[in-house]
């Protein structure tokens, strides 16, 4: 119950920087939720930061569909920021291993993830895996080459049976 509360409670970004918003976080004994509350955030923080929600279609509070261009800058904190042309459909963060597609209307369309990457799909799937892994968590793709595999909610990119990257749109 604490930790679900939290959880639409802190903002992550990737510099590490934990923020405790300001949403109203009800609790019965304090004494108790303050011995627990650097654990939940930790917890969280480590969860979050690294996941990549195929079902929600998220990363980092990117939501495909529904983030604007003009929002990615208030989330990511890259080196790369600095280089990045903002009229561009494609913005690449070679330093955290993200790559961002845009709509015309400036939505995010797609999220790429690549080396140096650390995250993980909500079942488990991080880059370096094998492909193998992918099929046991995921099943049998849709469609399979030597170099991808799609099912529905994402994709990979192979080289020698080990995924270089992980997709959603």
């Amino acid at each position: 119950m604490i930790e679900n509360s939290l959880k639409k409670n802190v903002y992550v970004n990737l510099s590490g920087n934990k923020t405790i918003l300001t949403n109203t976080l009800i609790i019965n004994n304090l004494k108790e939720v303050s011995a627990e509350l650097p654990e939940l955030i930790s917890k969280i923080y480590q969860h979050d930061l690294d996941l990549i929600n195929e079902e929600e279609k998220t990363l980092l509070g990117l939501k495909i569909g529904k983030t604007k261009k003009s929002d990615v800058l208030k989330i990511i904190n890259s080196k790369d920021l600095s280089t990045i042309n903002q009229k561009s459909k494609i913005w690449k963060f070679n330093d955290i291993g993200i790559t961002l597609y845009f709509s015309t209307w400036d939505l995010l369309e797609e999220i790429i993830v690549n080396s140096p990457f650390q995250g993980k799909t909500l079942k488990g799937l991080s880059i370096g895996d094998s492909i193998e892994k992918a099929i046991k968590l995921y099943g049998e793709p849709k469609i399979k080459s030597l170099v991808s595999a799609f099912w529905k909610d994402l994709s990979v990119f192979i080289k020698d049976d080990i995924i270089v990257s992980i997709k959603i749109w």
